[in-house]
Formats: C-alpha cells, structure tokens, sequence
C-alpha cells in the first residue's frame, strides 16, 4: 500500500499489482458461438479515458455477458464480418466472426424487423420494431446502435413479459412496445 500526502489530506492507494492490471491494461474477452457465427465482446480497460468511459461501462453491464464463454472465437469463425460498438462507448468492440465458408450475415432482408432489449434489472423487456429496414432511414442511421448482442432479434419472451407497459415512435417507420411482468 501506497501513503501520501496530497495537501493536507492523506491518500491511501492500492498499489497491489492486480489492481494496477485490472485498471490500467485488463483486456476482457467474452465469447458467444451462435448457428453460423460467434460473436465476441473486446472491453480494453487501458482504453478508459474521460471520452471512453470503459469501466463505467463495464460495471453496469458486465451481466449482460456472464453466461458468455471468455477467451476468442474458435475455428472455423476466423472472418470477421462485422464490427459494432454499444452506445456511446466507441472502443468497446462487439465483433462478429463467421467462417470463410459461410456467407457474411445479412439481417435487413425482412419487410419488418423486430428487436428486443431487458432491462437492468430485468422487470421490463422493449421490442422495437423496424418497418422495411434495408431502405429506413433510421436503421440506416442508428441500426449501429443496437447491436444483436444487446438487441437479439425477436420478441420478448411473453410467458415472462407479460403485462403491456407502453408504446412510442423513434422515427417514421420505427416503434417501440415496452413489457413487464404481472404476477396473479
């Protein structure tokens, strides 16, 4: 442990070499093989700053990837297809790989596409709901902004998220339906 004055105040840091590790280089690798991809997680806490907020990130929504296998993607997803970053935090990456045999995902094809997120927490479930996303004008904006790790495609489990909360509109052609839980 580390003493020193700083002022007329006494700071007291942690100096133990797991401390310094995990805040300043840690890199967290979390995996997820889905049908004909994997998906991986890349949090880089050497890349924490004031316009990066890694840990910040990290602490509330490491849940999201706990059932997630840690280390990279195995053999045959060595392509990586694509790219995403959650919102507002861009030096977290969530890559997705596919194998070279294998044809790079394409998920804008429907006439209407649906995504649904849980909330922290999990007592609410949001669905959104994409009219012609290949040619909307906020998919192509924003689609970035939801990716399938955090937004998977479907709907919200209705034998759990059972109690209609809300609706709204982002933009034209994009609307959303809030779920909750009701217990009899």
């Amino acid at each position: 442990m580390l003493r020193s004055l700083v002022g007329s105040e006494m700071c007291i840091r942690d100096r133990s070499p797991m401390t310094l590790a995990s805040a300043e280089s840690k890199v967290i690798k979390k995996i997820e093989v889905g049908d004909n991809h994997c998906a991986q997680l890349v949090v880089d806490m050497g890349k924490n700053s004031s316009l990066c907020q890694v840990d910040d990130w990290w602490l509330n929504n490491a849940w999201h990837y706990t059932a997630w296998t840690n280390g990279d993607c195995p053999k045959p997803y060595t392509h990586l297809d694509r790219i995403e970053h959650p919102i507002g935090v861009s030096c977290v990456d969530l890559n997705t790989y596919g194998s070279p045999a294998v044809a790079p995902l394409v998920d804008d094809v429907a006439e209407e596409k649906t995504i649904h997120n849980i909330s922290p927490g999990g007592a609410h479930c949001t669905e959104i709901y994409i009219n012609d996303p290949a040619t909307n004008a906020y998919w192509k904006a924003h689609g970035y902004q939801y990716p399938t790790v955090l937004w998977p495609v479907g709907e919200c489990d209705r034998k759990i998220y059972n109690w209609f909360n809300r609706n709204g509109t982002i933009a034209e052609g994009v609307t959303s339906k809030t779920w909750g839980i009701h217990q009899n």
